[in-house]
């Protein structure tokens, strides 16, 4: 059996504020396999214009897909894919789990992912 070894927390900054849109990526390391806990993803001032999409790269295309509907006027949101999806999602080798913020002020933003980390 292979152990599974618990990650608290990755987590991104941007530290210059600004409006436009910023991704943050994070990508599951050679041989490693992730199972994705809860994401947090976070504004630095609250603002109307202010989305998030949490989306993971697709088996089938070579684009982005959501894993939950676009978060919408938050300063700061926790999305548990357990709330939605029977089982964890796993990721594997290569795999990109990615945090698109639109920000409708000047605002920094940043993300918090918890994941728990396994041999492919």
């Amino acid at each position: 059996m292979t152990a599974a070894n618990r990650r608290p927390y990755r987590a991104t900054d941007s530290d210059t504020a600004g409006t436009s849109t910023v991704t943050q990526d994070y990508l599951v390391p050679t041989g490693k396999v992730w199972q994705v806990g809860v994401l947090t993803a976070e504004f630095g001032t609250a603002a109307a214009g202010n989305t998030c999409d949490i989306q993971h790269d697709s088996e089938v295309t070579s684009t982005f897909v959501n894993l939950t509907d676009q978060m919408l006027n938050f300063t700061k949101a926790n999305y548990d894919p357990l709330s939605e999806y029977p089982d964890n999602i796993e990721l594997e080798a290569g795999k990109t789990l990615r945090f698109e913020f639109a920000r409708g002020t000047s605002s920094t933003c940043a993300s918090k992912i918890r994941v728990r980390e396994r041999d492919a």
